[in-house]
């Protein structure tokens, strides 16, 4: 309980505080996350707006950093706090804040993985729609009406072409498109598109080839995953057996020796 003198003093400490907390600019969390994330060079910051940008995340590349250095200070400060307090798993936390750092660059890798999956697996039938509305209005025409016809990161990367090929023509454009897509069917598509706007030659049949050599190397993944599951299938049993045994026989074992030795 606070004595009946003290709190007219309490109070106006606190009207004080008020005042001085709405009078003064302090930082807003965000921005101060973003002041950290600037420790990280700016061409690496660079990049990584570049690869979140691709994956349509909505955060800044500074934020990202700043999860990242945060990640990594947090168990070196837990760490040192229970070393400290004479707490051996101090050490753990010490040697794993490396591979906490890693987390965020494990989950960006993770996602551009999916998303090049989802373009290769979209790109045969981009590849047949070129070549047949080509056939009737040219290859310009024919990526202005595909680009509308698609959703999910091949439907974006489409729609960012369809706008430059108005700036910067057809063929630097779909160069553009293949650089950001990042996947090597994209970069053929690009280089016959390439071809064809600076020969003229019929590039029907080479994209209809294309879109069925991609379809092929579809069909072979799903072939190597289905011969894969039954490998990982025996080996799992056999690693859940392990860690059981490290996390209840083994203690009992050793509570046994110990007690054993006590004997002695």
């Amino acid at each position: 309980m606070i004595p009946f003198a003290g709190l007219p003093a309490l109070l106006t400490a606190l009207a004080v505080f008020a005042w001085c907390v709405r009078r003064a600019e302090l930082p807003r969390p965000l921005e101060a996350l973003e002041k950290i994330g600037r420790l990280t060079s700016r061409d690496n910051l660079k990049a990584l707006g570049k690869r979140l940008e691709a994956l349509g995340l909505p955060v800044s590349p500074e934020l990202f950093s700043a999860g990242r250095i945060i990640l990594t200070a947090l168990p070196v400060m837990l760490g040192l706090f229970l070393l400290l307090d004479g707490s051996p798993p101090g050490v753990f936390l010490l040697f794993a804040a490396p591979m906490f750092r890693k987390i965020p660059d494990l989950v960006l890798d993770a996602l551009e993985k999916k998303r090049k999956e989802e373009i290769r697996g979209d790109f045969p039938l981009l590849a047949d729609q070129v070549k047949i509305y080509a056939g009737a209005a040219g290859y310009y025409s024919a990526l202005k009406i595909v680009s509308r016809s698609f959703r999910g990161a091949l439907g974006r990367e489409l729609a960012v072409l369809s706008a430059e090929m108005e700036m910067v023509g057809l063929t630097e454009a779909v160069n553009n498109f293949a650089a950001r897509c990042g996947v090597p069917e994209i970069a053929d598509f690009a280089r016959i598109i390439a071809v064809e706007q600076a020969t003229g030659a019929d590039i029907g049949n080479i994209l209809a080839n294309c879109a069925a050599a991609a379809r092929q190397r579809q069909v072979n993944r799903i072939k190597r995953k289905i011969r894969i599951q039954p490998v990982l299938m025996s080996v799992l049993p056999g690693t859940l057996l392990v860690i059981f045994m490290l996390m209840f026989i083994m203690p009992m074992v050793t509570s046994i020796i110990n007690q054993i030795n006590a004997i002695r």
